[in-house]
């Protein structure tokens, strides 16, 4: 069961950088870059050095990653950035549901000896600063081509505030005197959406297979400094993300839950100097969920739709569609209307995919009409340590305590007894467990308590 949409949602304004606003105005935004500068197209603006020795940083044009500027590093350069996410608008309430946080990178080596080493940290920072999850990358060895480096992060529990990520090279020539340590590349760090580079700003193409380059081929065309959107051009165009659901941490079980999927896009025309009369570009998504072996479980298709002056919300909403969900393809693309040379086509921008659990386990959590006597901490927790678990309540007696996972299996299950109102025990993970969420229940003749635990 799925439903489509296709809106006029506002008009464009370009002397802001067609900034989204109206009803998926934190949609709109939770899809943006989040990192300042992320293809450090002109400058390094945005980018505060804890390391900078040696010559320092270069931006050189024609040296990153599809042909746009990059930034050639010196001897020992380290960059970070921290983002507050509520000064940009995120709710608690939404950081509080672990959104997914998707980061990724482009790098290379340089000079006479290629084999620069590169990494990157993120921590994920609650309200005082405190540090509620982090990813260390190994080294990552540079060659004379761009790599991409990846991670994402789930289940990471709620009070995320902020995040910082840092991104390090050392030249493998150890030379004092040169740039020749990694080219670095269209970063890119996202919350809530699963596609990576769902808009253009890191002025190039990455993150997406590129299907089909008709006449001139895709553009990420500037807008302003560091705002760029997509492109088609006079022949048909086409590009293409597949999500490995999997690779980025969810269980079989967390996905055979069937959580809805929200996916949606913004697309506009382009007159190019017509005076009005060569807006209508055509516009056109496709979306697929897939089982394990690649086999279609249910599919959208928008069909050719004609773009206006106005910026149109295209939406496609997937629920009850059964188990076996495993990747999620998403393709998009169109065509000039106008059959010129160079780019005229319509313009594409802020794809996303969203993957929604919380109905699912609220549904189950709001069974249990007791569950503000219950608390365990810490939440999330690790395999192998221990929760404290806490119940404030007048029976005392033998207590069913019980793990379920997502499809309401029990995969963990133990008697506790309690022998005063206000009780706290602990409880040890079982190792069998994966990451994932889970719901844990104490109960007792007609009593009953559940929390959502989280396990990372």
């Amino acid at each position: 069961m799925k439903f489509t949409k296709s809106k006029t949602l506002f008009s464009l304004v370009v002397a802001i950088g067609c900034m989204l606003i109206g009803v998926h105005t934190l949609q709109a935004q939770q899809l943006t870059n989040l990192l300042a500068n992320p293809g450090t197209n002109t400058d390094d603006s945005g980018w505060t050095y804890l390391y900078n020795d040696g010559p320092g940083t270069v931006v050189e044009a024609g040296a990153g990653y599809g042909g746009t500027a990059g930034l050639l590093t010196g001897f020992n350069t380290q960059i970070a950035q921290d983002i507050d996410l509520l000064a940009i608008g995120y709710s608690e309430a939404f950081l509080d549901g672990a959104p997914i946080i998707r980061f990724a990178d482009w790098f290379k080596g340089t000079g006479t000896d290629v084999g620069d080493q590169y990494r990157f940290y993120i921590e994920l920072r609650d309200a005082n600063g405190d540090i509620i999850d982090n990813y260390a990358s190994d080294w990552y060895i540079g060659t004379v081509d761009f790599q991409q480096v990846k991670h994402n992060m789930i289940n990471y529990g709620p009070g995320l505030r902020s995040i910082y990520v840092t991104r390090q090279s050392w030249d493998a020539e150890y030379d004092e005197s040169a740039n020749l340590g990694s080219v670095l590349d269209a970063a890119y760090l996202s919350i809530g959406n699963h596609l990576l580079n769902a808009n253009a700003n890191t002025g190039d193409l990455s993150g997406w297979t590129i299907e089909s380059e008709g006449g001139d081929g895709w553009n990420a065309r500037e807008f302003g400094p560091g705002l760029y959107k997509y492109q088609t051009s006079y022949e048909t165009c086409t590009k293409s993300q597949t999500i490995d659901l999997l690779e980025l941490g969810y269980t079989e079980a967390d996905l055979d839950m069937q959580p809805r999927i929200d996916v949606w896009e913004f697309y506009w025309g382009y007159d190019g100097g017509a005076g009005g009369a060569a807006l209508e570009d055509t516009h056109f998504m496709n979306v697929e969920l897939r089982d394990g072996s690649g086999n279609v479980i249910d599919a959208f298709q928008s069909g050719d739709l004609t773009c206006t002056a106005d910026a149109q919300l295209l939406e496609a909403t997937f629920s009850d569609y059964g188990a076996g969900l495993r990747e999620i393809y998403v393709q998009h693309g169109g065509v000039d209307q106008e059959y010129w040379a160079g780019y005229y086509g319509g313009f594409i921008d802020a794809t996303t995919v969203r993957l929604d659990f919380d109905d699912i386990a609220i549904n189950v959590e709001e069974t249990a009409q007791n569950n503000n006597q219950l608390s365990c901490s810490p939440n999330p927790v690790s395999v192998g340590e221990t929760i404290q678990l806490s119940l404030d309540n007048s029976i005392q007696g033998t207590y069913n305590l019980i793990i379920r996972n997502m499809l309401g299996q029990d995969v963990f299950n133990t008697e506790i007894e309690k022998t005063t109102t206000d009780f706290t025990t602990n409880i040890a993970i079982p190792q069998h467990l994966t990451k994932g969420v889970y719901l844990l229940s104490v109960g007792q003749n007609d009593f009953i308590a559940t929390k959502r635990l989280i396990i990372k």
